[in-house]
């Protein structure tokens, strides 16, 4: 199905010119586009792993990070969709900088509470010759709250990863709409208000610092 897709991608800049699309289309930039959409949906397919993977994060450690995940998962598919419906109409969206905003503040989010769980791990006792080599086969305490926790690492890991990748993907449809001329989107005043009113993240992730 892939190589049909680049094989129509090839063959559409021989097509002659109609509507939108003249004869020095960027039909080389989709190309980018897509290998950059498939490199975001590898990553969300390893997401889908981990979540159905036996070896689940702690359900407490889990709760704490629901909201800002949801946020996340929720700002990263609501941009690929505002993109999709961007290259199908040809127009710049007007709502792509409020979700970007909320993607990178709720990363931010993601990223601070990632470091308290610095404080959950702590380094094992040391232990005398004898000790370790009669306790060798024996993990420590220390050790499996380690592997309870790796899960939830790998989940906010690939979460952050997602993002990156989707920034990637806004870079890459921003750049084809410089290059085919997109006509720019009817401004959605409400939106365009909530934007400019917005408060910056900042505040409320020093905050979330100073607390770990």
């Amino acid at each position: 199905m892939i190589g049909v897709r680049l094989l129509q991608a090839n063959y559409a800049r021989w097509e002659p010119a109609h509507g939108g699309f003249n004869f020095q289309h960027p039909w080389k930039q989709y190309l980018k586009i897509g290998a950059l959409t498939r490199n975001c949906a590898y990553c969300i397919e390893a997401l889908n792993s981990c979540i159905n993977s036996e070896n689940q994060a702690l359900v407490i450690i889990d709760e704490r990070l629901s909201e800002t995940c949801q946020k996340v998962s929720s700002s990263s598919s609501r941009i690929l969709k505002e993109l999709a419906t961007s290259i199908n109409t040809m127009t710049r969206s007007s709502k792509l900088d409020i979700w970007l905003d909320e993607m990178n503040c709720s990363i931010q989010e993601l990223q601070n509470y990632m470091k308290s769980l610095s404080g959950l791990i702590h380094e094992p006792e040391a232990k005398s010759f004898e000790n370790e080599k009669k306790e060798a086969v024996v993990l420590t305490i220390n050790d499996v709250d380690v592997l309870e926790i790796m899960p939830l690492i790998t989940f906010a890991s690939l979460l952050i990863e997602i993002a990156g990748r989707v920034e990637q993907v806004v870079d890459a449809v921003e750049e084809l709409a410089n290059l085919a001329e997109f006509k720019d989107a009817a401004v959605d005043k409400t939106k365009q208000n909530q934007l400019n009113r917005s408060v910056p993240c900042y505040e409320e992730n020093l905050k979330t610092l100073e607390k770990v």
